[in-house]
């Protein structure tokens, strides 16, 4: 790999590339309030309000027949009459005991939501093959095409009409929920937003010419976030052009499941032969566990996910998460190595270093910039963290002030983000206490504020359970 030398100071000293890191993904986009001037449809009168009710009530009612009922589930909740919103706790519960291993859900796969299913149905997303667009924003237009023309009932009535996650957070809600986070994760969450709205504004921007045809930045939000939140990347997908390989999908009926850690859910791809010798493909849905009438049924989004990729992909997070994985940028480092040692790492230095070009992947932020990560469940860098260690060491000694014990420096760096990180996570959990006691006492309440109090409860519980795993670590 190659060395690149730079002046530090009056010293030249040589980088090595060698402990650059592997990119690390620390979560997704973002968004500034939307105003949907220029864009989108007249409001519903009130008869066409209460026929859309109706009609969803009526397709809610189809989709529990065609997918829940035949085995034994219904979906709690219930629609509400003025809003024609799904309101209460929404999920899948059993109607009868079950054993380990009994068939929970069975889904047609031709009922699956794909890009090229969505494309072979209706010819207006044929136009939509824009190479500008990736996968998942190509399934967030099918989406919403599948809505708007009343194509597949189970998209325009079943799926939730609001979704409640950061790059949907209004501009001052969002100036709260930045001031409250920990430089990583505020960053990142700013870039996810970034990247969110940049897709809302161009797909509102690119339909707008066309008055029967027209998104608003609220529909291509919501469009992402059923996508970001509800879709699988399915291996070995067949769709109906034969097309191969991990594909993003939303499997109906499935996506109505909520996460639960552990839950022994298994999904499984299976050809059907017993319908008159005729071959079918199917989703099949089995648990591990026993399962009681009246108990809700579970699916695992992700046995690995911690709290704040929970909060930024599905909009919350767990009290009890198993996965305590802390995170830390470039940045965050350097300041612990200037705070231990600021004799080797000054002031100079470390603006440097952040400032380097082949240190970028560290310092631009995106979804994919890469990050140092910690397991605070077992006190243990991950490899990621463990390689920006040891870049620290190698940099203190091409600086002429090399380590007399190679995990001394290490050892003190990690002291250091563990007891910077707990005083962030105590400022953010003051700041946010003091905001919303501030926001409850004003008659001028932001809109939907109170709308969005699970959210801030799920960014409250982020911020305990991580001030929790490091205070116990400590001697």
């Amino acid at each position: 790999m190659r060395a690149s030398v730079f002046r530090v100071g009056s010293l030249d000293c040589l980088l090595f590339l060698s402990f650059l890191i592997a990119l690390a993904s620390c979560y997704s986009p973002s968004h500034a309030q939307s105003n949907n001037k220029g864009f989108g449809k007249k409001p519903l009168a009130e008869k066409q309000k209460k026929d859309a009710v109706n009609a969803a009530a009526s397709s809610l009612a189809d989709s529990e027949r065609q997918y829940l009922k035949p085995y034994a589930l219904e979906l709690t909740g219930e629609i509400d009459d003025d809003s024609n919103e799904f309101v209460g706790d929404r999920g899948i519960r059993s109607l009868k005991d079950r054993s380990p291993g009994d068939v929970l859900l069975e889904i047609p796969l031709k009922d699956t939501i794909t890009v090229n299913q969505i494309r072979s149905r209706l010819a207006s997303c044929a136009r939509d093959g824009n190479e500008e667009y990736n996968e998942e924003e190509s399934l967030a237009i099918g989406l919403l095409r599948l809505r708007d023309e009343a194509a597949d009932p189970y998209v325009s009535n079943v799926l939730p009409k609001k979704h409640f996650n950061v790059w949907t957070l209004p501009a001052d809600l969002w100036e709260i929920t930045s001031a409250v986070l920990p430089r990583c994760y505020a960053e990142t969450f700013a870039a996810t937003r970034q990247r969110v709205n940049k897709f809302a504004i161009q797909t509102a921007e690119a339909t707008s010419t066309n008055t029967d045809d027209a998104f608003t930045l609220d529909d291509a939000l919501w469009a992402f976030s059923m996508v970001r939140s509800r879709s699988l990347a399915v291996p070995e997908l067949e769709d109906d052009n034969a097309n191969a390989g991990h594909m993003l999908a939303l499997i109906p009926g499935l996506d109505l499941m909520n996460h639960a850690f552990g839950s022994g859910t298994k999904l499984q791809l299976v050809v059907d032969d017993s319908n008159e010798g005729s071959l079918m493909s199917k989703w099949v849905v089995t648990s591990s566990d026993s399962i009681t009438a009246g108990d809700e049924v579970f699916l695992s989004y992700g046995d690995d996910k911690d709290n704040w990729k929970l909060l930024l992909t599905y909009g919350f997070s767990v009290k009890e998460n198993p996965n305590a994985v802390v995170f830390w940028t470039w940045q965050d480092l350097l300041d612990a190595a200037h705070e231990v040692r600021p004799d080797t790492f000054t002031e100079p230095v470390c603006r440097q270093l952040l400032r380097h070009p082949q240190l970028e992947a560290y310092t631009v932020t995106s979804e994919q910039r890469a990050t140092f990560s910690y397991d605070a469940s077992t006190d243990t860098p991950r490899e990621s963290l463990q390689n920006g260690l040891t870049m620290l060491n190698s940099l203190a000694a091409q600086l002429g002030k090399p380590e007399s014990e190679n995990d001394a420096l290490a050892t003190q760096v990690l002291g250091e983000l563990r007891r910077k990180r707990l005083e962030d996570l105590l400022i953010g959990q003051n700041r946010l206490k003091d905001q919303q006691s501030k926001l409850e006492k004003r008659s001028d309440k932001p809109e939907n504020y109170s709308e969005w109090q699970p959210f801030f409860q799920s960014l409250r519980i982020a911020l305990e359970s991580e001030q929790r795993q490091l205070e116990a670590l400590l001697p």
